[in-house]
């Protein structure tokens, strides 16, 4: 805890009035998980007390909030850092640990959402020569239709030269930074229902072998399918990931080179969400729907994967929720990506840093689709213990990281507003 305490010491020498902790302990508390207002209520009465303009997009109970700090050369666009504000689970208070704090939607991604806000104050102070935008967008955890999508259909999203957003590894094992990924690309997403129909009927015909063999048959999907895509994203993360590690790793020339861990970056994934059945007590179901999470790696596999399935349930219904294709990809050498890859470099010289793909999604996505050059980063260097806790009731989040990481994400900030 002695760099937690170090931290805190720099944030209160440059005058910062409010310590990150307490902003996360507040921003924690807040539940966001069907209604996101409460969320932009606690950013509105921060840009209140620091003078900061700003606007508010409603929609429903999915409101967001954007802001702006200008730069002082109005021939320089601003850029964009932007958080979802989102929850899948109630708000509650932090809890802090020996070793670690939890909460809701500490990791995804409240946390980042705190060290964008001081990285954007502390711009305010500095005068930056480039503007700032700081949004916190809705509905992220059900797709973005309503959340960042909404904005830029509607006009609200300004014109902007690249975006900061969910997305990367900053990875450790224990205490020793292993590498920094910045994803330049995210994978598609089909949430789809499958509906079944059965016989029905009173529950003592014992009727219910078409149920029973469907429930097989869901059980039986495979979650690593043969459909792929992103292949080049692939071997170029690998042409840089492969010195973070003493063994020799070969930049794969084909989809079966590709090593069984890494496989979910470029392969279409299933997974089932739900199971349920329209039955009761001494009652048969009559239908039986599943629903899938099906992560995507091309527009092809989207096709594909649907074939499939129709394949394996003759005659079922299907539903498809929500579907978004895989975002086209930011050029590693694209002006901006280099420019936040180099500054990265420049504080961390030793450590292996480059492009790497979302295996899932992000309000990025959107983004890219415009063409914006969009960077997914997380400034926190955690571990495999860590990331696992992601969309759990109780995310971990090691207080110093977190400290740590907000100062890595306000370094960065002041850098990229300097031109």
């Amino acid at each position: 805890m002695k760099t937690a305490f170090l931290l805190l010491l720099l944030f209160n020498l440059t005058g910062f009035s409010q310590n990150p902790l307490n902003l996360l302990e507040e921003y924690i508390k807040i539940d966001t998980k069907e209604n996101t207002r409460e969320g932009v209520f606690f950013f509105k009465k921060i840009f209140e007390n620091y003078n900061i303009e700003y606007k508010i997009i409603e929609n429903g109970e999915k409101p967001s909030i954007i802001a702006k700090i200008e730069g002082t050369d109005k021939n320089l666009t601003p850029f964009l850092l932007t958080h979802h504000i989102d929850c899948v689970n109630k708000g509650r208070p932090l809890v802090v640990q020996k070793f670690y704090m939890e909460g809701p939607c500490l990791l995804d991604d409240k946390s980042l959402g705190i060290a964008h806000l001081i990285s954007f104050l502390e711009a305010k102070k500095a005068k930056p020569k480039r503007g700032i935008y700081f949004l916190a967008v809705s509905d992220e955890e059900k797709g973005g239709k309503e959340g960042i999508e909404y904005l830029i259909k509607n006009g609200f999203l300004p014109e902007i030269s690249f975006a900061i957003g969910e997305g990367g590894k900053s990875s450790s094992a224990t205490d020793q930074k292993l590498f920094i990924t910045v994803s330049n690309t995210d994978k598609g997403v089909i949430w789809i229902e499958v509906e079944i129909s059965l016989p029905g009927g009173h529950s003592l015909s014992l009727d219910d072998g078409i149920l029973k063999e469907n429930i097989k048959k869901i059980y039986s999907l495979p979650s690593i399918t043969p459909f792929k895509g992103k292949l080049k994203e692939y071997q170029e993360f690998i042409s840089w990931y492969k010195n973070a590690f003493p063994r020799e790793i070969k930049i794969p020339q084909n989809y079966e080179e590709i090593q069984k861990s890494h496989q979910a970056f470029t392969s279409t994934t299933i997974a089932i969400t739900s199971i349920k059945t329209d039955g009761e007590a001494n009652v048969m179901a009559s239908k039986l729907k599943i629903t899938l999470d099906i992560r995507t790696a091309s527009v092809e596999n989207h096709r594909q994967v649907l074939d499939f399935l129709k394949k394996e349930f003759p005659g079922a219904k299907f539903n498809k929720i929500l579907e978004i294709y895989p975002s086209p990809t930011t050029p590693s050498d694209n002006i901006y990506f280099k420019r936040f890859i180099k500054i990265l470099k420049e504080i961390y010289p030793s450590l292996p840093i480059g492009p790497s793909i979302n295996p899932g999604f992000s309000d990025l996505s959107y983004l890219r689709e415009k063409g914006i050059p969009s960077m997914g980063f997380s400034p926190f260097f955690l571990n495999y213990y860590h990331y696992f806790t992601v969309h759990k009731d109780k995310e971990h989040l090691p207080e110093d990281r977190f400290l740590e990481g907000v100062e890595l994400m306000k370094r960065i900030v002041l850098k990229l507003s300097e031109e």
